[in-house]
């Protein structure tokens, strides 16, 4: 049991550290002139449809203050709506039809860079790869419960 939980501890540290490669290379090189800070808020508003504030800070990292003015800045944009919930001093975060595009083509030139790199991989490694990408997901959906 206990070189299961090694082995679970190891291959998380490996998993962070060629994530954070990937992103800061992605981030560096397929978004000229585009912020990061911007694609990150996009994907926390679409991967959580009426998202609060104070829960958007939590998913994206940052104070309450923070994400007020970073969401102001993608509504100011036309990214992001807020709609006022049943209490006046809730409001939800919707992803806007430009933040939609927006984020597609963010991501769609993140695609475009890093699928280069992943040409000379067999059939049987871009399964591997999907497969990985499944497990991942998995499990990053079942400790997502806090959002």
């Amino acid at each position: 049991m206990a070189d299961q939980h090694t082995d679970s501890e190891n291959v998380s540290i490996e998993l962070l550290i060629a994530a954070g490669q990937l992103i800061r290379r992605v981030t560096r090189e397929a978004f000229a002139g585009d912020s990061a800070a911007t694609w990150r808020a996009l994907s926390v508003v679409d991967q959580y449809p009426g998202i609060t504030i104070g829960t958007f800070a939590t998913g994206y990292g940052c104070s309450q203050p923070v994400a007020t003015r970073l969401v102001g800045k993608l509504v100011d944009e036309a990214l992001v709506r807020r709609q006022p919930g049943e209490d006046a001093r809730v409001t939800h975060l919707y992803l806007t039809d430009k933040g939609h595009e927006h984020l597609a083509n963010n991501r769609k030139s993140a695609a475009d860079y890093l699928s280069p790199g992943f040409k000379w991989l067999s059939d049987e490694d871009i399964a591997a790869v999907r497969r990985t990408v499944e497990i991942i997901d998995r499990s990053l959906n079942n400790h997502d419960s806090n959002l």
